[in-house]
C-alpha cells in the first residue's frame, strides 16, 4: 500500500516543461562516496542500467534533487550484478 501511494505521489508532481515545450528532466548528480562505487562497479560490468536503477530508487526515496546516494547505488548494482549473473547463465 505505501509503495502504490508513493508512486502516485510521484505521477502527481507536475513537470516542468521548456521553452520548446520539452519536459525539463531533474538531473540527478552522484554523492562523492557513490561515485567512487560506482567507479567500482564500472570496472566489472556496464553501469547504464545500474545507473538508472539507482536514480529511480532516489527518485523513489527521496523525491527530485540532490544526489543519488550510496543506499540508492548498492541496492541498484546488486540488481544489476544478479541479472548480469543470469544473464551469462544463458
Amino acid at each position: 500500500m505505501w509503495f502504490n501511494q508513493r508512486i502516485a505521489e510521484i505521477l502527481e508532481q507536475d513537470v516542468p516543461i521548456d521553452e520548446d515545450e520539452a519536459p525539463r528532466l531533474p538531473v540527478f548528480a552522484l554523492a562523492p562516496d557513490t561515485k567512487t562505487a560506482w567507479m567500482t562497479f564500472h570496472d566489472t560490468i556496464t553501469t547504464d542500467n545500474m545507473s538508472r536503477i539507482a536514480t529511480l530508487f532516489q527518485l523513489f526515496e527521496h523525491g527530485v534533487g540532490g544526489a543519488t546516494g550510496l543506499k540508492a547505488f548498492e541496492g541498484a548494482s546488486r540488481i544489476a550484478a544478479w541479472h548480469l549473473h543470469k544473464a551469462r547463465c544463458f
